[in-house]
C-alpha cells in the first residue's frame, strides 16, 4: 500500500514537470520511464527494456512537441501505446468484426398502408 502511494505521488510530481524538461536530462528520462513502467506494472528483460526505452522516448518527444505547440488546444499524455513498436500498434488498427451481429436471412412481409394517419 505504501509502495503504491509512493508511486502515485512520484507520478503526480512527474506530471508537474514539463515532459520537455524531463527529456533534456538522461537521469530524469530514466526516472520518468521507470515511473511509467511501474504505474502500468511492466517488466522487461535488459535488452528489451533498452529497446522499449527508445520507443517510449520517441513517443514522449512527440507528446512534448505537440503539447508545446500553442496552436493545439488538446493536451496529450503517454498511454499504453507509448512502449509499443509500430508492428504491435498495427494490431489495434482496422475493423474488429469479431463481435459483429450476423444477420439471419428471412422473409420480408409487406402489408397495405393504413387508410388513415393521425399526425
Amino acid at each position: 500500500m505504501i509502495l503504491l502511494l509512493c508511486v502515485l505521488v512520484t507520478v503526480s510530481c512527474a506530471h508537474q514537470h514539463s515532459l520537455k524538461t524531463i527529456l533534456r536530462s538522461p537521469k530524469e528520462t530514466l526516472k520518468a520511464y521507470g515511473q511509467y513502467k511501474a504505474s502500468r506494472h511492466l517488466n522487461y528483460g535488459a535488452s528489451e527494456d533498452r529497446m522499449r526505452l527508445g520507443v517510449w522516448r520517441r513517443a514522449a518527444e512527440m507528446v512534448a512537441r505537440e503539447n508545446s505547440n500553442p496552436d493545439h488546444t488538446a493536451e496529450l499524455e503517454l498511454n499504453f501505446f507509448a512502449v509499443m513498436t509500430s508492428e504491435e500498434r498495427r494490431q489495434y488498427l482496422g475493423l474488429n468484426a469479431t463481435m459483429a451481429i450476423k444477420a439471419k436471412p428471412g422473409k420480408l412481409q409487406l402489408s397495405d398502408p393504413p387508410s388513415e394517419k393521425n399526425w
